[in-house]
């Protein structure tokens, strides 16, 4: 998830089973709250974090709570009705959307341009 072009959050999803079938998804998500000072000059991207947004420090349980409330809603309706009732959206925020890519897969990388796959186009 990027702000004004910086990096603030992410979210990583471990699969296992079929695709196109049932399976299982691990869901992870990585929000930056407040980056401490001595990590923050070994990151190699532009990125932000919540105490730089709001100008306080946030508190982690109440960013959780919050986190929790919305995510829990849209899993289950995910559980319920698959990926259909959120593609739109999901396409419309796509920071990586015509953007150069790089895939990597342990030793390997692909690189590549993203886009939109003809077989779940809107």
């Amino acid at each position: 998830m990027l702000w004004q072009g910086r990096k603030l959050a992410g979210v990583l999803l471990e699969m296992s089973g079929e695709a196109s079938g049932d399976c299982q998804v691990v869901t992870g998500v990585g929000l930056n709250i407040a980056m401490p000072d001595e990590l923050a000059a070994d990151i190699g991207q532009p990125w932000v974090d919540l105490r730089q947004i709001c100008g306080v420090n946030p508190s982690r349980t109440a960013v959780l709570a919050a986190l929790v409330n919305e995510l829990v809603p849209v899993m289950t309706e995910f559980s319920r009705y698959g990926f259909e009732p959120f593609r739109d959206e999901w396409h419309a925020l796509d920071a990586c959307r015509d953007q150069r890519v790089s895939l990597n897969f342990g030793l390997n990388a692909v690189e590549g341009s993203a886009a939109v796959s003809p077989t779940v186009a809107p």
